[in-house]
């Protein structure tokens, strides 16, 4: 049977249209939920060899853990560097869990960053294209993510174990810099390699001075973006478990809502001056025509 078709209650007007970022990204969930479902499940599968290692290393500390209570100080001590050795063994393989999901994140910024733009996206095709534009950059780039990761987990559990109170400091500070300052200047890399044609040090160089142009309005927008894995930070095996997979669940929507918070810094600190035709890119102002 044929059924009536159902008309909308006004005529569409331009000013339906998302005019500001935010509105873009209420939008574009709203007619794309379906997919970012899809990619939802596609992130959890490219963040398994992170969760299985979290896994493995939560069993062999557990095991190592057994009777700690009733240990010697030795023993303890013992088995704190057991447990240190592990998780500084974890990192160092968690490169390559790094190296796996780079050729995934690959394609899935051109993807984000077209939804981000209100543009069309065809999932197989975007996604090679992704892969074969960003890959070349992201791959070194998440190697190094790797390293740096595998260094700040070495220098945190050093700086537990070492006698020297003033290494441990230095250690600690350190790391607490690394955190401050590369996890904004990632973030704002991974967007300029999916926007602008730049080397990868150039990429980084600007991810560098827009982390450094509102530093605290952008720490501020990432730290409510891990808010997904906070349960990770709680140390039982079920927590990490749990934390992790809704984490990397919720990746592509987090990662959609930084992509436009990176737009509109972009926009005023580096497009509107060199790439106007970027500037707004997405949206709809009411003077549009």
């Amino acid at each position: 049977m044929i059924k009536r078709t159902k008309s909308a209650k006004v005529d569409f007007q331009m000013a339906n249209l998302p005019a500001t970022r935010k509105e873009v990204f209420a939008d574009v969930l709203k007619i794309h939920w379906k997919s970012f479902l899809g990619f939802a499940f596609l992130f959890v599968l490219f963040t398994i060899p992170f969760h299985a290692l979290k896994i493995y290393e939560d069993i062999i500390q557990m095991n190592m853990m057994q009777d700690f209570d009733n240990m010697t100080v030795d023993q303890k001590q013992a088995v704190i560097v057991q447990v240190l050795s592990v998780k500084n063994m974890s990192a160092v393989l968690n490169i390559v869990s790094f190296i796996i999901f780079s050729v995934f994140l690959s394609g899935m910024l051109r993807i984000i960053r077209q939804y981000s733009w209100e543009e069309n996206v065809f999932f197989g095709f975007d996604m090679m294209q992704g892969i074969k534009q960003n890959i070349g950059q992201i791959f070194p780039l998440f190697v190094l993510v790797g390293i740096v990761n595998a260094f700040v987990v070495y220098a945190y559990n050093y700086s537990i174990l070492t006698p020297n109170g003033t290494l441990a400091i230095l250690l600690a500070m350190a790391v607490c810099a690394v955190v401050i300052i590369g996890l904004p200047t990632l973030a704002y890399t991974l967007v300029s390699v999916s926007l602008y044609n730049n080397s990868l040090i150039g990429h980084i160089k600007l991810g560098a001075v827009m982390a450094f142009k509102t530093p605290f309005k952008s720490f501020a927008m990432l730290a409510l973006f891990f808010l997904p894995f906070s349960l990770t930070m709680i140390p039982n095996i079920v927590c990490h478990i749990i934390g992790g997979l809704i984490g990397s669940f919720c990746l592509p929507v987090v990662l959609l809502a930084w992509y436009l918070f990176a737009f509109d810094r972009f926009d005023e600190f580096v497009n509107k001056t060199k790439f106007p035709e970027l500037v707004g890119k997405g949206t709809f102002s009411n003077n549009d025509n």
